[in-house]
């Protein structure tokens, strides 16, 4: 049974002295005893992968409690100020405040802030309820720490590039090293080639220990998703919509009319196949497209070409814009 932990000063003094005690090899060791924390007392982690909560599964994990108790204590760790931050655990957390609990059962570690982030990666990515959006970002936080120190990423960091934004570059590099080869980065970033690194390697390792996804497969169906707008992002999160369609309605341009489609796609049920017919409806053509394209850059010609000053030129192209006119009014 755990013993109650009431957080006096002496307690916390000798608890916090007994978990920054090491093995002989150097690793922290877990407390000596599970110990019952007052809820009062602790705090989320701020890296958590898991972005939504979903109320009705929340409520029966709560109820779980309720009426058998907590199985698995949380994970935390003792803060500067005192208090303890939930490293593994936030969801049994959330649903012992949501039942009115006044504490907790916890293990306690000493841990720092790398190894407590990875820990608490770890947990989220290895269950199955996080969505494709927050198991994306999960995956890029997991990356950056175990890229953390390696040549190419350094680099990255040095020249202000985010966490998030660099393991996204590595990846992007690996992938254009193995399509073609003699690939060098752009924008005068130096660096020797990655693949066959150990950069390579850590990427490999870290998709394989997860045994979801192959790097490659995450390169090109997950990272996409991190390019969708708010609304299909936000459907995504509460589990309203699934990826697959997510990405289908993502290339309509237009809010209003995606908004519109992603409710019908919801309520109705559309398969993806329908989906499709659909969205190709409202998404121009390839080559529709590049018609649009060639009147583009026709425009920037024109005015970079200094046509409109010849007096010609500016007659004969008002000719051409008048018949154009009349095309379009039909």
């Amino acid at each position: 049974m755990a013993k109650k932990f009431k957080l006096s000063p002496e307690k916390l003094d000798n608890l916090q002295k007994n978990a920054k005690r090491k093995s002989n090899t150097g690793s922290y060791l877990e407390t000596d005893s599970m110990v019952e924390i007052s809820l009062d007392l602790l705090d989320p982690a701020p890296w958590n992968a898991r972005r939504h909560y979903d109320e009705k599964a929340l409520n029966r994990l709560a109820n779980d409690i309720k009426m058998h108790g907590l199985i698995h204590p949380v994970t935390v760790r003792p803060k500067e100020d005192g208090r303890f931050e939930v490293v593994a655990g936030e969801r049994r957390y959330r649903a012992c405040k949501l039942i009115g609990l006044s504490s907790l059962k916890a293990h306690i570690r000493q841990l720092d802030d790398a190894t407590a982030h990875q820990m608490s990666l770890l947990e989220n990515l290895n269950r199955e309820d996080l969505s494709p959006y927050e198991e994306t970002l999960g995956y890029l936080q997991l990356l950056a720490i175990k890229l953390s120190g390696t040549p190419y990423f350094t680099q990255l960091k040095a020249k202000g590039v985010s966490d998030q934004d660099a393991a996204i570059k590595v990846l992007n590099r690996l992938w254009n090293e193995k399509k073609r080869s003699g690939y060098r980065a752009t924008n005068n970033v130096i660096s020797p080639e990655i693949a066959g690194t150990k950069t390579e390697t850590i990427v490999v390792s870290v998709f394989e220990e997860l045994g979801k996804l192959t790097w490659e497969s995450f390169f090109q169906n997950r990272l996409p998703i991190l390019r969708l707008p708010d609304d299909l992002i936000q459907a995504l999160n509460s589990g309203a919509l699934p990826y697959t369609k997510a990405r289908i309605l993502g290339k309509i341009e237009d809010e209003n009319t995606r908004r519109a489609l992603t409710n019908e796609a919801i309520q109705d049920g559309y398969s993806v196949a329908k989906l499709r017919k659909i969205v190709a409806a409202h998404v121009p053509r390839k080559d529709e497209e590049e018609l649009l394209n060639r009147l583009s850059r026709m425009s920037r010609k024109i005015r970079s070409d200094g046509i409109l000053q010849d007096s010609k030129k500016r007659r004969k192209l008002e000719k051409l814009i008048q018949q154009f006119e009349e095309l379009i009014a039909d």
